[in-house]
């Protein structure tokens, strides 16, 4: 399974049909932590990972009015 925080829920919904990833749009954070762990939840509260399950988890910013993936976490679901 795939899984990606993505920026818009265009980007979402291209990211679904191109590459079949399990898209959790959410608004900004500025801390990683706090992302992933909001991530975690969505995923967990919708069936989708369970515990010992990884989830890879992406998620960027915008750097000069451009954004982009500037982050890639794997995490065990505790």
């Amino acid at each position: 399974m795939r899984t990606h925080d993505a920026p818009s829920e265009s980007t979402a919904r291209q990211l679904r049909s191109s590459w079949g990833v399990q898209q959790v749009f959410l608004s900004s954070s500025t801390d990683i932590d706090v992302l992933c762990d909001f991530a975690i939840a969505q995923l967990e509260g919708e069936g989708i990972a369970q515990t010992g399950d990884p989830v890879v988890i992406m998620a960027g910013s915008s750097s000069g009015g451009k954004a982009v993936t500037d982050t890639v976490r794997m995490v065990i679901v505790p």
